[in-house]
């Protein structure tokens, strides 16, 4: 389990991935005044809707704790039967749980109305609806077990799946979960492996696809493992990566000279929606803060909301100073990858790029789970070690194939990503928090949803567009 630090060191592994180096210059290209507006909300936004992802999970463990008490160590799906006592009455003595060899968890007698009686739960609430049974529990008992004390355990496990199918019911909640999270967690590794695959083939000299290979190959090896407990180890020496990384690229800044004369303050519309996607892309970790959260020991859940503010604020702070120093440097000859930049045959230019590839390899993991947990709550059975090693690891080889073929668009493909993103930092979270939430929402937090709700969706059409436009002029 990661502990208050673990957590917070991997996710910010999470948060500083390669989206940093774009910024200066989607900051370019919209302008400073707009760029500056924008990563206000943006980071304001997304500590927000972060930490209601996260209460809202805890809000759903809770309610599953009591809906469903006869779970073992991982909490079943929504759609799947829990396992459940011999009878009514042993529930009342108290007699231990049927061992999975006695009742196995897909063919578990689904529990009748008489253990909602003993539980105190009506089966008539209109959500929550268990494959096949009927049986849903009210609005009123999820709102009185969220406003109880309960913590998260060490072995409670929540997805975007479950929030959404409680959010939305069962078939719109499937839906949803696929609509708006698969594509961009898949985009998101894409443009990991993208970035990686630039700075490998600039430093030894070989081609694209060759690096894709290989690199597909070994983060195809770190996703086989069936839990993240692993990457803490990779955490500390990724985060010192991408700090010395930083620290090299403002001093050569600086060494090539700083004149406030190179800023931009005002650029173009299309430029300020890419600025869109690559500012989400830099800040929002929404399913990666949600995986993390259920790799986290109790502590660790209660701090969450902390860690999550700390993070995105020492992200603000190095962002911020970052693009200015790089923008003041190079003005408007700033490059989509600011590596291109700086001395290609520089040693410690060379070293920082092996070190960022090494550190977005580090964290690929981490970004896939979202997508790997989803599958194996819904579709496949994730201690059976074939399917899970073969769900994995065709996943990775396409999110492989995605990034060949798109290795020389990092900028557009990391607006598109920013838009998908969108999708389940600004416009999901508030919706699953204000569902799922104990006490009856205020105008304050209805108000504040709308708008995260609003931006997030114009947001997300404007960057996916510009993005593809992007991409498209070049074939013309």
């Amino acid at each position: 389990m990661l502990t208050s630090s673990g957590v917070f060191m991997n996710f910010l592994k999470t948060v500083i991935g390669s989206g940093v180096f774009a910024l200066p210059y989607a900051i370019l290209k919209a302008g400073v005044i707009p760029s500056l507006i924008l990563l206000f909300i943006i980071w304001i936004l997304s500590v927000v809707t972060t930490v209601q992802l996260c209460e809202a999970a805890a809000m759903l463990t809770s309610t599953l704790q009591i809906f469903s008490p006869y779970t073992s160590r991982q909490l079943s799906p929504i759609i799947t039967p829990p396992r459940v006592y011999a009878s009514p009455e042993k529930h009342r003595r108290g007699t231990p749980m049927l061992s999975p060899e006695e009742t196995p968890l897909a063919a578990s007698p689904l529990p009748s109305s008489e253990y909602f009686t003993i539980l105190g739960i009506s089966p008539s609430h209109p959500r929550f609806g268990l494959q096949g049974s009927g049986l849903k529990p009210p609005r009123a008992e999820l709102r009185h077990l969220a406003s109880t004390s309960h913590v998260a355990g060490e072995d409670d496990v929540v997805s975007y799946m479950q929030l959404s199918m409680a959010t939305f019911g069962e078939r719109a909640g499937f839906s949803v979960a696929w609509i708006g999270l698969m594509p961009a967690q898949f985009v998101i590794g894409a443009s990991f492996l993208i970035f990686a695959i630039h700075n490998v083939a600039a430093i030894t000299g070989y081609p694209p696809g060759v690096i894709t290979v290989l690199s597909t190959l070994i983060a195809s090896l770190m996703c086989i493992p069936r839990t993240m407990d692993y990457l803490a180890y990779t955490s500390t020496l990724g985060n010192i990566a991408f700090f010395v990384s930083v620290t090299c690229i403002v001093w050569s800044s600086a060494e090539h000279g700083l004149h406030m004369s190179n800023l931009v303050w005002w650029g173009s519309w299309s430029g300020f929606f890419e600025a869109f996607g690559v500012l989400c892309l830099s800040f929002s970790a929404h399913p990666e803060a949600l995986s993390i959260m259920n790799e986290a020991d109790a502590k660790a859940k209660k701090q969450m909301p902390w860690l999550i503010a700390a993070v995105l604020s020492v992200a603000l702070v190095v962002f911020t100073a970052f693009s200015f120093v790089v923008l003041s440097a190079f003005g408007d000859k700033t490059q989509p990858i600011v590596f291109d930049n700086l001395p290609a045959q520089s040693w410690s230019i060379k070293l920082v790029r092996l070190l960022i590839s090494l550190m977005l390899q580090a964290t690929f993991p981490i970004v896939m789970f979202p997508i790997f947990h989803i599958l194996e709550t819904s579709q496949i059975d994730a201690y059976n070690i074939t399917s899970r090693l073969m769900t994995r690891v065709s996943i990775t080889l396409s999110v492989g194939a995605f990034a060949w073929f798109f290795v020389n668009y990092f900028e557009p493909i990391a607006a598109i990503v920013g838009g998908f993103i969108a999708i389940t930092a600004y416009i999901l979270p508030p919706l699953f928090y204000l569902e799922l939430k104990a006490t009856p929402s205020t105008s304050l937090e209805r108000n504040a949803a709308i708008f995260s709700v609003t931006f997030g969706l114009l947001g997300c059409i404007v960057s996916i567009v510009s993005g593809i436009q992007t991409i498209m002029a070049t074939y013309r």
